[in-house]
């Protein structure tokens, strides 16, 4: 019994010495003047990007984008996003399938890596929104 209790004691003394950048945080979301988008008109689309969430580690976990199409037709979108912040820069690009008219979707984008999301502005930058007839 004794040898069962040491060892659970001693493999939970190894977890504590995880990197920071691997262990789990609390959720964070990215909104108003922390989420900025340009190009939700184009082509006569009118899509918003009312927010991004993160939860997880920093290095294993994506950042999700919700798109929201207010247009009347269904529409296929593909943007840039660039999270920048605390002297460092990443970037990436999204597309999406179908999205209908007056529906949203959780794009997958990139994971943030890092040390912390605290002080990071998430740019996304349409690039082509089309309809999906």
């Amino acid at each position: 019994m004794r040898k069962i209790i040491a060892a659970a004691l001693l493999c939970s003394g190894f977890a504590s010495l995880a990197p920071a950048q691997a262990m789990a945080q609390a959720a964070y979301t990215w909104s108003g003047p922390t989420l900025l988008s340009s190009g939700n008109t184009m082509n006569g689309c009118r899509l918003r990007t009312p927010m991004a969430t993160h939860s997880g580690s920093l290095g294993l976990s994506n950042i999700f984008l919700t798109v929201r199409n207010d247009g009347t037709a269904p529409v296929r979108i593909t943007a840039n996003v660039e999270l920048s912040g605390n002297n460092s820069r990443k970037s990436g690009s999204i597309s999406s399938g179908v999205l209908p008219a007056g529906g949203q979707a959780s794009i997958q984008a990139f994971t943030p890596g890092g040390s912390t999301r605290d002080n990071t502005v998430l740019r996304v930058t349409f690039t082509s929104c089309a309809p999906a007839g």
